[in-house]
């Protein structure tokens, strides 16, 4: 007897619920290691009990969930580092004031009710204006390096070059299975 509809979303329900179940274990797991593949998840993962087609679709299944995750916690780092970006720019702004206002003021040391700044000579900078320096200052250099384009072009024409190993590379992409195959 074949299952109902019914029956195969039960079913259908209950493989996405360990999915995102496992997609969850193994992304805390990152967390918790901050970011590490430790041996405890790399156990993990290749301890999944499926059959092969269940471990493809489910791998797909847990791929296409950590990629969701890697985008939620890229955009949140890039506005976690937007922050600090801003905090460190208000914090250089506000100490620029204080230097500021203790130039003017001809002061090397201010006072508040718990805080001291002080003013200190340190090294002084340079600033260049590059078409006024004389050409005596000026120094040569000359950068060697490989001209990979060029050696792509000849290991495509069937040249062999000393020093260079094609080394072979694949991608794995995925497709909805739209016909049945074999394992």
């Amino acid at each position: 007897m074949k299952p109902t509809y019914e029956e195969k979303d039960i079913v259908l329900d209950h493989v996405l619920e360990s999915y995102k179940g496992l997609t969850v274990k193994i992304e805390n797991l990152i967390i918790e290691n901050g970011g590490e593949l430790t041996e405890e998840l790399e156990k993990s993962l290749s301890n999944l009990e499926l059959s092969v087609k269940e471990k493809v679709d489910g791998y797909s299944f847990i791929i296409e969930s950590l990629k969701d995750r890697a985008r939620y916690w890229d955009e949140k780092s890039a506005l976690l580092k937007k922050y600090s970006k801003t905090c460190s720019s208000v914090v250089e702004r506000l100490r620029g004031n204080l230097k500021n206002y203790m130039l003017l003021e001809d002061k090397s040391e201010i006072c508040g009710n718990e805080t001291r700044f002080k003013l200190q000579q340190t090294t002084y900078s340079l600033d260049y204006n590059e078409s006024e320096i004389p050409e005596e200052f000026f120094k040569t250099e000359v950068i060697r390096s490989i001209d990979k384009e060029k050696i792509k072009t000849a290991i495509k024409d069937g040249l062999s070059i000393d020093g260079v190993v094609k080394i072979d590379s694949f991608s794995l992409r995925a497709y909805p299975n739209n016909s049945p195959q074999k394992d």
